[in-house]
Protein backbone atom coordinates (compact mmCIF):
# COMPACT_ATOMS: atom_id res chain seq x y z
CA UNK A 1 0.00 0.00 0.00
CA UNK A 2 1.26 3.48 -0.85
CA UNK A 3 0.93 6.07 1.92
CA UNK A 4 0.79 9.59 0.50
CA UNK A 5 2.04 12.64 2.31
CA UNK A 6 0.72 16.13 1.61
CA UNK A 7 1.55 17.33 -1.90
CA UNK A 8 3.34 14.09 -2.73
CA UNK A 9 3.43 12.21 -6.00
CA UNK A 10 3.66 8.52 -6.75
CA UNK A 11 6.03 7.95 -9.68
CA UNK A 12 5.39 4.69 -11.50
CA UNK A 13 6.81 2.89 -14.50
CA UNK A 14 3.96 1.78 -16.72
CA UNK A 15 3.88 0.17 -20.16
CA UNK A 16 1.85 1.71 -22.95
CA UNK A 17 0.99 -0.14 -26.12
CA UNK A 18 0.97 1.30 -29.61
CA UNK A 19 1.42 0.03 -33.14
CA UNK A 20 5.17 -0.24 -32.62
CA UNK A 21 4.87 -2.36 -29.48
CA UNK A 22 5.41 -1.72 -25.77
CA UNK A 23 6.74 1.65 -24.64
CA UNK A 24 8.07 2.11 -21.08
CA UNK A 25 6.48 5.30 -19.79
CA UNK A 26 6.62 7.11 -16.49
CA UNK A 27 3.59 8.60 -14.80
CA UNK A 28 3.08 10.75 -11.74
CA UNK A 29 -0.04 10.43 -9.59
CA UNK A 30 -0.81 13.32 -7.26
CA UNK A 31 -1.83 12.72 -3.66
CA UNK A 32 -4.64 15.19 -4.35
CA UNK A 33 -7.43 12.87 -5.48
CA UNK A 34 -9.31 15.88 -6.87
CA UNK A 35 -6.50 16.78 -9.28
CA UNK A 36 -8.19 16.65 -12.71
CA UNK A 37 -4.83 16.12 -14.43
CA UNK A 38 -4.09 12.76 -12.80
CA UNK A 39 -2.15 10.82 -13.94
CA UNK A 40 0.63 13.01 -15.32
CA UNK A 41 2.18 10.98 -18.11
CA UNK A 42 5.80 11.91 -18.72
CA UNK A 43 8.67 10.92 -20.97
CA UNK A 44 11.84 9.38 -19.63
CA UNK A 45 15.57 9.86 -19.76
CA UNK A 46 17.83 7.60 -21.78
CA UNK A 47 20.21 7.54 -18.83
CA UNK A 48 19.88 6.64 -15.17
CA UNK A 49 17.48 4.10 -13.66
CA UNK A 50 13.76 3.64 -14.23
CA UNK A 51 11.78 3.53 -10.97
CA UNK A 52 9.28 0.74 -10.40
CA UNK A 53 7.63 2.83 -7.69
CA UNK A 54 8.65 5.98 -5.84
CA UNK A 55 6.66 8.32 -3.61
CA UNK A 56 8.17 11.79 -3.22
CA UNK A 57 7.27 15.37 -2.40
CA UNK A 58 7.73 17.80 -5.26
CA UNK A 59 9.87 20.81 -4.35
CA UNK A 60 11.63 23.65 -6.15
CA UNK A 61 15.43 24.02 -6.47
CA UNK A 62 17.21 26.62 -4.35
CA UNK A 63 17.03 30.19 -5.68
CA UNK A 64 20.82 30.23 -5.98
CA UNK A 65 20.73 27.26 -8.38
CA UNK A 66 17.28 27.45 -10.01
CA UNK A 67 18.13 25.45 -13.14
CA UNK A 68 20.53 23.01 -11.43
CA UNK A 69 23.28 24.12 -13.81
CA UNK A 70 25.91 25.07 -11.25
CA UNK A 71 29.25 23.25 -11.76
CA UNK A 72 29.09 19.69 -10.50
CA UNK A 73 32.32 20.21 -8.55
CA UNK A 74 30.87 23.19 -6.66
CA UNK A 75 29.32 22.76 -3.20
CA UNK A 76 25.56 22.51 -2.96
CA UNK A 77 23.72 25.41 -1.42
CA UNK A 78 22.78 25.11 2.25
CA UNK A 79 21.76 28.69 3.03
CA UNK A 80 18.74 28.73 0.72
CA UNK A 81 17.90 25.02 0.51
CA UNK A 82 15.96 23.26 3.25
CA UNK A 83 14.28 20.13 1.86
CA UNK A 84 11.95 17.98 3.99
CA UNK A 85 13.97 16.29 6.69
CA UNK A 86 12.44 12.83 6.43
CA UNK A 87 10.29 12.59 3.31
CA UNK A 88 11.82 11.72 -0.07
CA UNK A 89 11.59 14.55 -2.57
CA UNK A 90 11.90 15.22 -6.30
CA UNK A 91 13.12 18.52 -7.72
CA UNK A 92 10.97 20.37 -10.30
CA UNK A 93 13.54 21.87 -12.68
CA UNK A 94 13.25 24.09 -15.77
CA UNK A 95 14.73 22.95 -19.03
CA UNK A 96 17.67 24.87 -20.50
CA UNK A 97 21.19 26.27 -19.91
CA UNK A 98 22.86 22.87 -19.36
CA UNK A 99 22.29 19.26 -20.34
CA UNK A 100 19.50 17.17 -18.87
CA UNK A 101 22.02 14.77 -17.37
CA UNK A 102 23.85 17.64 -15.66
CA UNK A 103 20.55 18.65 -14.01
CA UNK A 104 19.94 15.11 -12.81
CA UNK A 105 23.42 14.77 -11.35
CA UNK A 106 23.04 18.11 -9.59
CA UNK A 107 19.63 17.04 -8.23
CA UNK A 108 21.31 13.92 -6.85
CA UNK A 109 23.89 16.10 -5.10
CA UNK A 110 20.99 17.82 -3.35
CA UNK A 111 19.84 14.33 -2.20
CA UNK A 112 16.75 14.32 -4.42
CA UNK A 113 15.20 10.96 -5.28
CA UNK A 114 14.26 12.11 -8.80
CA UNK A 115 14.45 15.09 -11.16
CA UNK A 116 11.34 16.34 -12.96
CA UNK A 117 12.34 18.59 -15.88
CA UNK A 118 9.68 20.81 -17.45
CA UNK A 119 9.45 22.50 -20.81
CA UNK A 120 9.54 26.31 -20.98
CA UNK A 121 9.94 29.26 -23.33
CA UNK A 122 13.39 30.24 -22.07
CA UNK A 123 14.97 26.99 -23.22
CA UNK A 124 13.89 27.69 -26.79
CA UNK A 125 15.99 30.85 -26.82
CA UNK A 126 18.98 29.35 -25.01
CA UNK A 127 18.91 26.18 -27.09
CA UNK A 128 19.37 28.29 -30.20
CA UNK A 129 21.88 30.67 -28.58
CA UNK A 130 24.86 29.80 -26.44
CA UNK A 131 24.50 32.57 -23.88
CA UNK A 132 22.02 34.77 -22.08
CA UNK A 133 23.17 37.70 -24.20
CA UNK A 134 22.47 35.83 -27.43
CA UNK A 135 19.10 34.68 -26.11
CA UNK A 136 17.58 38.10 -26.83
CA UNK A 137 18.38 37.84 -30.54
CA UNK A 138 18.51 34.05 -31.03
CA UNK A 139 14.85 33.32 -31.55
CA UNK A 140 12.96 30.02 -31.49
CA UNK A 141 12.78 28.08 -34.76
CA UNK A 142 9.65 27.79 -36.92
CA UNK A 143 8.05 24.29 -36.88
CA UNK A 144 10.59 23.07 -34.33
CA UNK A 145 9.66 25.41 -31.47
CA UNK A 146 6.36 26.93 -32.60
CA UNK A 147 3.51 26.69 -35.08
CA UNK A 148 1.84 29.92 -36.22
CA UNK A 149 -1.08 27.97 -37.67
CA UNK A 150 -2.09 26.97 -34.12
CA UNK A 151 -2.25 30.56 -32.85
CA UNK A 152 -0.49 33.85 -33.47
CA UNK A 153 -0.53 37.55 -32.60
CA UNK A 154 1.35 40.74 -33.47
CA UNK A 155 2.46 42.39 -30.23
CA UNK A 156 3.86 45.95 -30.06
CA UNK A 157 7.47 45.80 -28.96
CA UNK A 158 6.85 48.31 -26.17
CA UNK A 159 4.40 45.85 -24.61
CA UNK A 160 7.11 43.23 -24.13
CA UNK A 161 10.01 43.10 -21.72
CA UNK A 162 13.40 41.69 -22.74
CA UNK A 163 14.44 38.97 -22.68
CA UNK A 164 11.23 37.95 -24.41
CA UNK A 165 10.81 34.82 -22.29
CA UNK A 166 10.56 36.98 -19.14
CA UNK A 167 7.63 35.97 -16.94
CA UNK A 168 6.40 39.58 -17.13
CA UNK A 169 5.33 38.81 -20.72
CA UNK A 170 3.16 35.86 -19.72
CA UNK A 171 -0.09 37.80 -19.97
CA UNK A 172 0.38 38.87 -23.59
CA UNK A 173 1.88 35.55 -24.68
CA UNK A 174 -0.84 33.51 -22.97
CA UNK A 175 -3.48 35.68 -24.62
CA UNK A 176 -1.89 34.79 -27.95
CA UNK A 177 -2.10 31.08 -27.07
CA UNK A 178 -5.62 31.10 -25.66
CA UNK A 179 -7.28 29.54 -28.70
CA UNK A 180 -8.38 25.91 -28.86
CA UNK A 181 -5.67 25.09 -31.39
CA UNK A 182 -2.79 26.03 -29.09
CA UNK A 183 -2.38 23.12 -26.67
CA UNK A 184 0.47 24.75 -24.73
CA UNK A 185 -1.71 27.75 -23.90
CA UNK A 186 1.08 30.19 -24.64
CA UNK A 187 3.19 31.65 -27.45
CA UNK A 188 6.84 32.51 -28.06
CA UNK A 189 8.25 35.58 -29.79
CA UNK A 190 9.55 34.58 -33.23
CA UNK A 191 11.65 37.65 -34.06
CA UNK A 192 9.61 38.48 -37.16
CA UNK A 193 8.47 42.10 -37.39
CA UNK A 194 5.36 43.36 -39.13
CA UNK A 195 1.69 43.61 -38.24
CA UNK A 196 -0.48 46.71 -38.66
CA UNK A 197 2.31 49.13 -37.76
CA UNK A 198 5.10 47.20 -39.47
CA UNK A 199 7.20 47.09 -36.29
CA UNK A 200 5.26 44.75 -33.98
CA UNK A 201 6.74 41.38 -33.04
CA UNK A 202 5.09 38.17 -34.17
CA UNK A 203 4.32 35.62 -31.50
CA UNK A 204 3.20 32.07 -32.34
CA UNK A 205 1.90 29.06 -30.44
CA UNK A 206 4.68 27.23 -28.63
CA UNK A 207 5.08 23.53 -29.28
CA UNK A 208 4.77 21.68 -25.97
CA UNK A 209 5.37 17.97 -26.41
CA UNK A 210 7.06 15.22 -24.45
CA UNK A 211 10.50 14.20 -25.58
CA UNK A 212 13.19 11.74 -24.68
CA UNK A 213 16.06 13.10 -22.62
CA UNK A 214 19.30 12.14 -24.31
CA UNK A 215 22.45 11.34 -22.36
CA UNK A 216 25.59 13.43 -22.06
CA UNK A 217 28.50 11.10 -22.75
CA UNK A 218 30.91 13.43 -20.96
CA UNK A 219 29.19 12.88 -17.61
CA UNK A 220 28.77 9.88 -15.28
CA UNK A 221 25.49 8.00 -15.23
CA UNK A 222 23.14 9.37 -12.52
CA UNK A 223 21.73 7.10 -9.85
CA UNK A 224 18.27 8.68 -9.78
CA UNK A 225 15.49 8.74 -12.42
CA UNK A 226 14.50 11.74 -14.53
CA UNK A 227 11.09 12.64 -15.94
CA UNK A 228 10.15 15.24 -18.55
CA UNK A 229 6.80 17.04 -18.40
CA UNK A 230 5.27 19.67 -20.65
CA UNK A 231 4.85 23.34 -19.84
CA UNK A 232 1.10 22.92 -19.44
CA UNK A 233 1.69 20.05 -17.00
CA UNK A 234 4.18 22.23 -15.11
CA UNK A 235 1.50 24.88 -14.67
CA UNK A 236 -0.71 22.26 -13.03
CA UNK A 237 2.12 20.88 -10.90
CA UNK A 238 3.50 24.18 -9.62
CA UNK A 239 0.78 24.85 -6.99
CA UNK A 240 1.68 21.49 -5.41
CA UNK A 241 5.41 22.18 -5.35
CA UNK A 242 6.95 23.38 -2.09
CA UNK A 243 9.67 25.98 -1.87
CA UNK A 244 13.03 24.61 -0.78
CA UNK A 245 13.97 27.91 0.87
CA UNK A 246 12.54 30.39 3.30
CA UNK A 247 11.28 32.50 0.40
CA UNK A 248 7.86 31.67 -1.05
CA UNK A 249 7.62 29.75 -4.35
CA UNK A 250 6.96 31.74 -7.51
CA UNK A 251 3.31 32.31 -8.39
CA UNK A 252 1.87 30.13 -11.16
CA UNK A 253 1.97 31.74 -14.60
CA UNK A 254 -1.25 33.72 -15.11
Amino acid sequence: MTIFQANSFLILLVTLQNALGSIPTLQMISSNSNDPNNPYLSSQALYGPLPSSLTANLILPPPSDPGLCSPLDSPVSTEDFSPPAAAPFALLVPRGNCTFQHKTLRASQYKAEAAVVYNNQEAMFYRNGSSAEQAVTSYPVDKLDYECGNGEAWIPEEDLKTPYYDVANSGRLDECGSGDGCKSGTCVVTGERGGPDGTSLRACCMWDIHQLLYPDSSLPNPGIPTLFVTYSQYRSLLPSASSSSSSPPPPPPP
